[in-house]
């Protein structure tokens, strides 16, 4: 799951908002999503100014059950957009 949920992460975190993403999706025990950003921090200025408000989500299950893991990400720009995109690299088992 991906998308501009115009939602800063750190104030998320932060505040807990009941039904805002890090309540909703990331404060909850396994198995749940997990954002890139409470997986590998927050990198660089943001995606929308200095806000860190756009999101890719990872189904993090139990390890005896993890097929695919998120190992990193980017913030990229340079597109014609007003947000900076994510792009998150996953490995999958073999």
């Amino acid at each position: 799951m991906s998308g501009d949920l115009n939602v800063d992460f750190s104030a998320d975190r932060s505040y807990g908002h009941a039904k805002f993403p890090w309540q909703v999706f990331e404060a909850n025990e396994l198995p749940n999503l997990r954002s890139n950003y409470n997986l590998y921090g927050e990198k660089g200025t943001g995606t929308h100014g200095n806000r860190h408000i756009d999101y890719v989500y990872f189904w993090k299950r139990l390890p005896e059950h993890q097929l695919m893991w998120m190992t990193d990400y980017d913030i990229v720009g340079g597109t014609n957009s007003d947000h900076n995109g994510i792009v998150a690299t996953f490995s999958i088992q073999s």
